[in-house]
């Protein structure tokens, strides 16, 4: 399921969930689910409902800066 803008979930992606926390996916599969590493020190459960989720910014766009 991808996020609320429409990309699926991939590593390295800095996300914002729906209560304003920022984070980092640190591991995605072809089955839609992901691991999320919270900024607040936090470590994540496994999701799949990538819509609860906004992408800020994709690893690939920041290594082209």
């Amino acid at each position: 399921m991808p996020y609320t803008s429409g990309e699926a979930p991939m590593v390295g992606d800095s996300i914002r969930d729906k209560g304003g926390r920022l984070g980092s996916v640190t591991s995605a599969s072809h089955g839609g689910i992901f691991t999320v590493s919270w900024h607040e020190g936090v470590v994540g459960a496994d999701y799949k409902a990538a819509e609860r989720f906004t992408l800020l910014s994709r690893l690939s766009e920041r290594a082209e800066e």
